[in-house]
């Protein structure tokens, strides 16, 4: 199948391995059903102290977010230390990022901006 914008599936390489959700080619590079991207937001996080070898959970709100959706993330440019991300909705209409800490000491993740954004399926 050619890459086209306009087939459910976007596949490349020779040959290809299909099911409902997913393609891949034999490059191994992986095409999934076309989703809808609902609205991006900034969202002003509060500063967060996240422990050694721990993690820190925000929540906020999103009107049109659904257990499920696809939560992308652009986190601020002054992220701390060794912090990793992560967002998902955790109930309807509730998203929550959490910050993890790979380091063995605390970090404090200032006060930011973070960008998001809600993909339905």
């Amino acid at each position: 199948m050619a890459d086209n914008l306009n087939t459910p599936y976007l596949t490349t390489g020779p040959s290809t391995f299909s099911n409902q959700n997913t393609s891949f080619g034999t490059e191994g590079r992986m095409a999934v059903a076309a989703l809808t991207l609902y609205g991006a937001h900034s969202q002003s996080v509060v500063a967060l102290t996240v422990s050694a070898s721990s993690s820190a959970l925000t929540t906020f709100a999103e009107n049109s977010a659904a257990v499920g959706d696809i939560v992308l993330v652009g986190a601020p440019s002054a992220l701390s230390g060794d912090l990793t991300y992560a967002a998902r909705v955790s109930a309807a209409s509730i998203v929550e990022l959490r910050l993890s800490n790979v380091s063995t000491v605390d970090n404090v993740q200032t006060a930011q901006t973070w960008n998001f954004a809600i993909v339905k399926p």
